[in-house]
């Protein structure tokens, strides 16, 4: 069987139900999705939510950043993406944010443009490596 995404949760798999969520509805048909890898950078307490409740990134965010080994510019924005995710975006980096676990997790998102040819370049062979989303 070929690896399939499932379209309730975008985990990979070769099982025909989803290990992750238990759905069903699978597709093989890797058209119209991107694929983001999302490597995990860094964790900090929930108490600086507030800090990505702000458009303009903050100082004390801009220092963690820095103590981290990753700058950001004067021009980096956040954006909600619902009330547990953000990302902030910088130019061409952006950075995803997801409250889980009790703290904020930091993950470096890259995004690599629809292709046809995008699982067989990036060899998609270990379920939950990587997230797709559709376009």
């Amino acid at each position: 069987m070929t690896e399939k995404a499932c379209r309730n949760c975008n985990f990979i798999t070769d099982k025909s139900t989803c290990p992750a969520c238990s759905g069903t509805t699978l597709s093989g048909d890797w058209a119209g999705y991107v694929v983001v890898l999302k490597p995990y950078l860094f964790s900090l307490p929930l108490e600086l939510k507030q800090e990505l409740q702000q458009k303009q990134v903050s100082e004390k965010l801009r220092e963690i950043f820095n103590q981290h080994k990753y700058t950001l510019s004067e021009q980096a924005e956040i954006q909600p993406t619902n009330s547990k995710e953000w990302k902030i975006l910088d130019g061409k980096k952006e950075y995803a944010i997801e409250e889980g676990n009790e703290q904020l997790n930091f993950y470096k998102q890259y995004l690599d443009p629809n292709d046809s040819e995008i699982a067989k370049r990036l060899n998609i062979t270990q379920p939950g490596k990587y997230a797709l989303r559709v376009r």
